[in-house]
């Protein structure tokens, strides 16, 4: 199967095929030429296999292949991680990151469970000595993720100003608004699967409580209990539908107020119900999302610095994706 072109990958033209010839040859420390450990710059390979393996994680997480233009974003990740990978190599925190050294200890450890030295100190010394570091995914991962904290780490003079908070609570206040609420009563008539049966049963009591104007408490004795009560209070739709399925809700909120209405069905049987209040969704006010706010704001601030990051340390880099048999480079 091609591999998508694109300039996002800043795929190589002709001369990079035989750039990747000379230059692909892994070294003693199983890096490619170019890309040694504490070197920062370089060539990135992505083979067929690993593209294979980016198909093979995306189809077992969500059910079906990636798209072209899926796989594209995915090959474009996955260079990113080897970039930042290597860079935290070059930058040394393979020996400075304490996370990094835990594991290691930790392999040694399972190695040599005999072992009649088990200083700590000792232990990291004879796991790098035997490469345990190199190919390690959870070793990968730690140093990524401290590449990314600290590419993304918020510089001097970038907290967000009280000013750019409250300008933000403006321009996007519908963002920071409640949802919309109900209160209402139910009649409750259980049933493992709303049948025909418990419909009429329902549509018999609607008739009774609505042509002798019964009170909503006589009206809520007309049917069963209810696990957890006969009102309910400050609803939100996501509320209904999270308690009792999609269709009870949306027909609460399209209900009349103070009216009796429907039978309506839910995962326990069926309903009728009363709607006592309406409670339209209000904007929050500013005390009680500011810090949201400012949260929101580093957070964009942070994905900006690593992005910056990021095209800058691409430049060092040069890349070639390889496909299966019959696949392009370009």
């Amino acid at each position: 199967m091609p591999i998508p072109r694109s300039p996002l990958l800043h795929f190589l033209l002709i001369g990079g095929l035989l750039f990747l010839v000379v230059r692909s040859f892994p070294t003693s420390d199983g890096t490619t030429t170019g890309a040694r450990s504490g070197t920062p710059g370089g060539l990135i390979v992505i083979d067929g296999e690993r593209v294979d393996a980016l198909r093979e994680r995306f189809a077992n997480q969500m059910g079906r292949p990636p798209d072209p233009e899926e796989l594209e974003r995915l090959i474009a990740d996955e260079v990113d991680e080897e970039i930042l990978y290597r860079e935290a190599i070059a930058r040394g925190l393979l020996e400075t990151d304490a996370g990094v050294k835990t594991r290691l200890v930790q392999k040694m450890l399972f190695l040599e469970d005999d072992a009649e030295n088990r200083d700590p100190r000792v232990l990291l010394e004879r796991a790098r000595a035997l490469g345990l570091d190199r190919g390690d995914l959870v070793v990968r991962r730690i140093l990524i993720q401290k590449m990314k904290r600290l590419g993304s780490a918020l510089r001097v003079g970038q907290e967000p100003s009280e000013e750019a908070i409250a300008e933000v609570h403006a321009l996007e206040r519908e963002t920071f608004r409640e949802p919309d609420r109900r209160t209402f009563l139910h009649v409750f008539f259980p049933s493992k699967t709303p049948d025909e049966a418990g419909l009429e049963v329902a549509r018999r009591v609607l008739q009774r409580i609505v042509s002798q104007d019964l009170p909503p408490e006589d009206a809520i004795r007309l049917g069963a209990p209810f696990p957890l009560g006969s009102r309910f209070e400050h609803q939100s739709l996501r509320d209904l539908d999270r308690r009792f399925g999609m269709d009870l809700g949306k027909r609460v909120f399209a209900a009349p107020l103070r009216e009796w209405s429907g039978p309506i069905a839910s995962a326990y049987g069926w309903h009728l119900v009363r709607v006592e209040a309406v409670e339209p969704g209000r904007i929050r006010p500013f005390e009680s999302v500011r810090d949201e706010i400012r949260y929101r704001l580093e957070e964009r601030i942070r994905t900006r610095n690593l992005e910056r990051l990021l095209e800058e340390l691409r430049t060092r880099y040069e890349f070639v994706v390889a496909g299966d048999e019959g696949a392009t480079a370009s």
